[in-house]
């Protein structure tokens, strides 16, 4: 890669390439070690780059773009159309995904474009970004990708050997776009040091609040939350109101709690927050929400609020992030689109505000604060379908918080993430129109027998969020409640019951808990304590087969298990176990919540690697919590820590002035418009064939000579014969 490096790097007395920015190699050609091949930084972030150590991936919180390069043109993972200048369609059977090659060759393929797709995660993890560019250089073809959480835009190749001046003018145009432009999300800015004094401060109380910890026990709980010297200001403007300053309210975040872990899912991140205004703590939701469905979660949680719904957070503020959405929601057909039907979705950054501030349910302290924080959830799903019409849909382990109130003991539960939810009719049923299986809204491990049968059309009810907090209870048994299992007892449980389905959606089908329902083939040989196991069997009773008088017709009307578990709780008061939460040893038990939840991994190096501030205007940086006081992450991954400190970089740009003349002059040779395939994501519902591909059109401008103007960055893109351009 050197010729490519020195080439991109190109400088004479006057000019550069790409002015401010410098391209480095990251990982050896035909090498994995968790960095792209070529990393472009802007000159002022190469000083907090290079003190890093070499093994880390910290850098990738710097990059602005990344270069693939592979020695040959087959090893492509895309394939262009054949040129066909009568028509602006893509020939019929034409397969954009290259499929030429042996078996071998097509393994490559795949484990190079799943590299990318990797990677391309890994740096939007790490960074405020909207979109995110980068190259793939096969011999001597390169495409551009634009990634966003809608989907992935792919340009057609150039031969760089033949006609470079195309990609030449892209980087030009890039080294002189500014941030925005380039991708980066510049609604987040630097804290001031005694905006970060305060933060410190009110998290700090607050955590001590919660948890009734000192000491050093409070200093590394407080470190889940804030990092020293990685302070932001998140700016949130008012759900369609006027951008007027009274509109536009301001959040301190350090670390967020929540971290995306899939390059396919909303992006959401959450982080404890102090409001600036009135120095609450608060909770800010950060996510790509899918524009088109009711409305904002906001909307249903100030309905839930003013409708008197007990045990759901409380509203304070939601907003839209400015130009900050994917591209326009678009199905296509046909001739465009080769054999597939495939859509493309619009998601809308978008930013929600709750005064509720806790811990998940994995944090309980006891069986006593266990069941009566899941019995508040419980109200919560009652009173909403009874008040609102609404049912959940989502009942898990990550949807649930347990919060401290005027010090009491015992934590009361809430029910978060409402944005799965969907109105009920006068039966109190949601109807599936469409297989389960594959278009499953919530978490698939924690999902009622019902929703998790293949092909099952029939209703959503109440019911089956029933039956979900059930196995949220008894997953949280497994793995925290004291018993003297055997450890592949409790393994065999854990995977069967929850697992399984995950892995082998499609072809468990929710059979390990109907087993259970039937014989407790899973929860039988643990010895629970005694309360907890007479509490559980009841339960277990309501839901199963009703072939015992004394528990027919229970279930479907939930007043029976509230009256039960309302009198047990009562009955009981002073007889549960308050302090008797265990640490088993199992993969699970290291906090792990819905498996699209969990925070990104990192290689082997020290978690506080690279931790010192940068300089000020230069980088914005994520940093993931650490793992809870008492857990020491995930048995799985011991020998990976939690993500260091990330990095964005701030606006650096100077005007474009050339290029603004460049454009209007190539603006003018465009003579025609037609039609390409790129590659989005596939929302057909059916699974991807190709690793984790996303699938699939956009229209584009075709001509002898031309620009574009996508919504971050100008590309140009030419080829010998014409030019495709994303529009």
């Amino acid at each position: 890669m050197t010729l490519q490096l020195k080439a991109l790097n190109r400088t004479t007395t006057n000019k550069s390439r790409c002015p401010g920015l410098v391209f480095r190699p990251g990982a050896p050609s035909g090498t994995d070690n968790g960095k792209p091949h070529i990393c472009c930084y802007i000159k002022d972030n190469l000083d907090l780059v290079d003190r890093l150590p070499a093994l880390s991936r910290v850098d990738l919180g710097y990059l602005d773009m990344f270069i693939q390069v592979y020695p040959h043109p087959s090893d492509d993972f895309f394939a262009d159309p054949p040129l066909d200048e009568s028509s602006d369609s893509a020939p019929e059977g034409w397969e954009f995904m290259a499929a030429y090659g042996d078996k071998d060759q097509k393994k490559l393929r795949r484990r190079a474009h799943g590299q990318h797709i990797s990677l391309v995660h890994e740096v939007l993890a790490r960074q405020h970004r909207r979109c995110l560019y980068t190259a793939i250089l096969c011999g001597h073809n390169i495409r551009l990708l634009r990634w966003e959480r809608g989907g992935c835009v792919v340009t057609q190749s150039l031969d760089i050997s033949t006609a470079a001046e195309g990609f030449c003018t892209f980087l030009w145009h890039f080294s002189h776009a500014s941030p925005a432009r380039r991708g980066f999300d510049t609604s987040v800015g630097w804290a001031s040091q005694e905006a970060e004094t305060v933060f410190r401060t009110a998290i700090t109380d607050h955590v001590a609040a919660q948890l009734q910890v000192e000491g050093e026990d409070l200093v590394k709980a407080v470190s889940e939350h804030y990092e020293p010297g990685n302070v932001k200001i998140l700016t949130v403007l008012g759900y369609r109101l006027p951008s007027l300053p009274v509109n536009i309210h301001n959040y301190i975040v350090s670390r967020p709690v929540i971290t995306p872990t899939h390059l396919r899912t909303r992006g959401t991140r959450g982080y404890w927050a102090i409001d600036v205004d009135t120095l609450d703590v608060v909770f800010v939701k950060d996510t790509w929400w899918f524009h088109g469905n009711d409305g904002p979660e906001g909307n249903l949680i100030e309905r839930l609020n003013r409708a008197g719904v007990d045990f759901v957070p409380s509203f304070v503020w939601h907003g839209v992030v400015p130009t900050t959405s994917t591209e326009d929601g678009r199905i296509y057909e046909g001739e465009h689109s080769g054999p597939r039907r495939v859509s493309l979705s619009r998601q809308v950054h978008y930013r929600l505000v709750v005064g509720t501030v806790g811990y998940g349910i994995q944090r309980f302290s006891g069986t006593s604060e266990l069941l009566h924080a899941t019995y508040d959830v419980f109200h919560a799903m009652i009173q909403a379908l009874a008040k609102v019409s609404m049912l959940h849909r989502d009942i898990s382990v990550g949807n649930i918080i347990i919060v401290r109130e005027n010090a009491q003991p015992l934590r009361r539960g809430y029910l978060i993430d409402w944005d799965a939810s969907l109105p009920a009719d006068e039966e109190g049923n949601v109807k599936w129109l469409i297989n389960v299986a594959f278009r499953f809204k919530g978490t698939y491990m924690f999902a009622s027998r019902q929703l998790a049968a293949i092909g099952d059309s029939s209703h959503s009810r109440l019911q089956d969020d029933m039956e979900s907090l059930l196995y949220v209870i008894l997953y949280c048994a497994f793995l925290w409640l004291p018993h003297t299992a055997p450890e592949e007892r409790l393994k065999t449980s854990v995977y069967m019951m929850f697992e399984r389905d995950c892995a082998e959606r499609g072809i468990a089908n929710g059979a390990a808990k109907l087993s259970n329902a039937v014989s407790r083939i899973h929860t039988s040989g643990f010895d629970w304590p005694p309360l907890f196991r007479e509490w559980l069997d009841e339960a277990l009773g309501y839901n199963g087969p009703q072939h015992q008088e004394r528990y027919q017709d229970k279930w479907d009307d939930p007043v029976h298990l509230d009256t039960y578990w309302g009198n047990f709780l009562k009955s009981h008061e002073s007889d549960l176990p308050v302090d008797d939460r265990t640490e088993h040893d199992n993969s699970r038990v290291a906090g792990v919540e819905d498996p699209s939840r969990k925070r990104p991994r990192e290689s082997p190096s020290s978690s506080r690697e690279g931790s010192a501030p940068p300089p000020k205007d230069q980088a914005l940086r994520i940093s993931p919590a650490p793992p809870p006081p008492e857990d020491d992450g995930p048995a799985g991954d011991a020998t990976e820590n939690i993500d260091p400190p990330l990095a964005i970089p701030a606006d650096t740009s100077k005007p474009i002035r050339r290029s603004i003349r460049l454009l209007n002059k190539l603006r003018m040779a465009t003579n025609s418009v037609g039609e390409a395939a790129t590659l989005v994501r596939n929302n057909s519902g059916r699974p991807q064939r190709r690793g984790e591909v996303l699938g699939v059109i956009r229209r584009v401008v075709q001509h002898n000579s031309g620009v574009l103007s996508c919504s971050s960055v100008l590309i140009c893109i030419r080829s010998s014969s014409n030019t495709r351009i994303i529009e």
